[in-house]
């Protein structure tokens, strides 16, 4: 099994965003209204959405980020025949919304594929190169 990197990062949040735009249109074609809800469902919803932006904001990778929100999306799955919500069309929203966020948190941190981890060693005044060691 190989190791996922910043690309595969960027795959995850493009299928999911994907996935939670269909969802998103499967709720409102078998819905009548599909994200009508009661403050409580509507405050959960907020939760998840803006839980998943601080995650991004403290800097918290993608991937990790996504296993931090999966409980209070099992939450709101749990909540939402409760509160005769369309499951597909909340649970798609979350997606889509963590996706866009996870997207613009990476793009701001410069976690683009293309980047690479190269260590540039630097010049001192007299030309000789340091390679990380201390100066006596």
């Amino acid at each position: 099994m190989r190791k996922l990197t910043d690309k595969d990062d960027w795959i995850i949040a493009a299928v999911l965003f994907f996935v939670g735009i269909g969802l998103i249109v499967l709720g409102i074609a078998t819905h009548r209204a599909p994200l009508t809800m009661l403050p409580g469902m509507d405050g959960a919803v907020t939760a998840c959405a803006l839980g998943s932006l601080f995650l991004f904001l403290e800097g918290v990778p993608f991937r990790r980020a996504l296993l931090a929100i999966l409980p209070v999306v099992f939450v709101l799955i749990v909540l939402c025949p409760q509160h005769n919500v369309s499951t597909p069309a909340v649970v798609g929203l979350q997606a889509a919304l963590f996706a866009m966020f996870g997207a613009v948190s990476m793009a701001l941190r410069g976690d683009t594929p293309t980047t690479p981890e190269v260590e540039v060693p630097s010049v001192s005044e007299s030309g000789d190169v340091a390679h990380g060691e201390a100066d006596s």
